[in-house]
């Protein structure tokens, strides 16, 4: 079975980091400052990505009691 990426927390976490370098690299201070509001969006989404694997799991275990 296939791994569902958005609730993958490592997959937005790699993203974050990923446009991290990106605005690190970029000289326009503009560009920069999106590139980085970008990647705590990226951090946000493995946040809840996160809350939501556990929730699952949480849900699953309660199923099983």
């Amino acid at each position: 079975m296939q791994k569902v990426r958005f609730w993958d927390p490592e997959h937005w976490r790699f993203r974050a980091e990923e446009t991290r370098t990106v605005a690190d690299q970029m000289t326009h201070e503009g560009a920069r400052a999106i590139m980085r509001r970008i990647a705590l969006d990226y951090d946000r989404l493995a946040k809840l990505a996160a809350e939501q694997l556990a929730g699952q799991e949480r849900g699953a275990i309660g199923d099983k009691t």
